[in-house]
């Protein structure tokens, strides 16, 4: 899933932010970083003061409020500009970005 995450982060942020790649790759794995850093801390405190069921329960409620969260506030797609993108990358000879 870790795989999952990171794959359509980055393809993500590479249509949304094209013209701040760097800034933007920076930030998203400072954050990867810095969770992965705090997890095992966070989950074995959950643990120890609640058995462990706790921390899937209570990171499994975070997510599912982040992935609602985020259905309403991400854009979404214009089929219009995505066909002509997709028409003027064919237009192209050599390589080809679907965003």
């Amino acid at each position: 899933s870790n795989a999952f995450v990171i794959t359509s982060s980055f393809t993500y942020n590479a249509c949304e932010f094209p013209s701040a790649m760097a800034k933007i790759f920076s930030l998203t794995r400072t954050a990867m970083n810095v969770a992965q850093l705090g997890g095992p801390w966070l989950g074995g405190t959950l643990m120890e003061k609640g058995g462990f069921y706790l921390p899937f329960l209570v990171m499994g409620s975070i997510q599912i409020l982040i992935a609602l969260g985020s259905i309403f506030t991400l854009p979404h797609p214009d089929p219009v500009s995505e066909r002509e993108h997709l028409m003027h990358t064919k237009k192209k000879k050599g390589k080809a970005s679907v965003c």
